[in-house]
């Protein structure tokens, strides 16, 4: 009997292909006149908008953040077709912000952010801002700053490169007040997969994008029975969106209903989702270390 499954199509989102152009790793997936392997590359500024499109007024789908590795697939007109080696996801960059010189992390940023000193005083001149989970190579260090590649930073702001802060309830509250921006992974704007990303990559626990991909992605853990109460860490899904529970009636999350990163009652979220979608909760993950999470609490 012949085999009647279909195989699902690629997420352009996470498969670099395009109708002229592919990754040689799909060779024989997809169909392309011509396949190239992708060229390393690493994010030389502080932050950059992944698009869906080659010009700088598309959509910002995801955020690199300074040290992040990419691949390269096609440069032209000063844009980089790229995919994200820390979450996999494809879209462009600005070619001017990533450089072919790698060098290897040794320390991350965990503040929200920290400015990046043009000597190792808090008096010398900033030349930038580095935010949480930015990846720095650390060459020097004198009194209570840090020598990197770009410039000095405040080193208690930073920790080993694989030190990871297991409460990632903890690193969103952190949050509260940032501004809401489609795509945005730091402190001066982000979403709510975003949110739900930077707090698990500080855990060190490895997250997909967005929120439909968290969704099915077994990397969060076991899936619990919609009806469940939630328990602290837990992670509760709507239809393109995502909130972390608190306890079982409040939840954190970035919201673009008060366009902030605000505390507010699973209740108001679940009302706003019905009124809106016709659906409630669709899932809820519980990722491995939220038991811990919950009798921390």
């Amino acid at each position: 009997m012949p085999d009647s499954t279909i195989a699902e199509p690629l997420d352009r989102r996470l498969h670099a292909f395009r109708p002229d152009l592919a990754d040689a790793r799909l060779e024989g997936k997809v169909e392309a006149p011509k396949f190239v392997t992708g060229k390393p590359a690493q994010l030389n500024a502080p932050q950059a908008a992944v698009r869906k499109a080659a010009d700088g007024d598309s959509e910002q789908e995801a955020e690199l953040l300074y040290g992040d590795r990419v691949l390269v697939f096609e440069e032209k007109a000063g844009w980089a077709w790229i995919q994200g080696q820390r979450d996999g996801y494809v879209g462009y960059v600005e070619s001017k912000l990533l450089s072919d010189r790698l060098w290897d992390p040794t320390h991350r940023v965990a503040a929200l952010r920290t400015p990046l000193f043009a000597g190792p005083g808090l008096k010398t001149a900033i030349r930038a801002h580095l935010h949480m989970e930015s990846a720095v190579r650390v060459e020097g260090q004198q009194d209570k700053y840090v020598e990197t590649r770009d410039g000095w930073i405040y080193a208690p702001h930073l920790t080993a490169f694989d030190q990871t802060e297991p409460d990632y309830v903890a690193t969103a509250l952190k949050f509260l007040g940032a501004p809401y921006v489609w795509g945005g992974r730091s402190s001066l704007g982000l979403d709510c997969s975003g949110l739900v990303q930077i707090a698990l990559q500080r855990a060190g626990l490895p997250c997909p994008r967005d929120s439909d991909m968290q969704t099915k992605s077994d990397l969060l853990g076991e899936q619990l029975v919609v009806t469940s109460a939630p328990e602290r860490g837990d992670l509760i899904y709507w239809k393109g969106h995502v909130a972390i529970a608190l306890n079982a009636t409040e939840v954190v999350n970035a919201t673009a209903s008060g366009m902030a990163v605000i505390v507010e009652p699973l209740a108001a979220i679940n009302a706003r989702a019905v009124a809106e979608s016709g659906q409630g909760i669709i899932a809820i993950r519980r990722p491995a270390v939220s038991a811990r999470l919950s009798r921390a609490s």
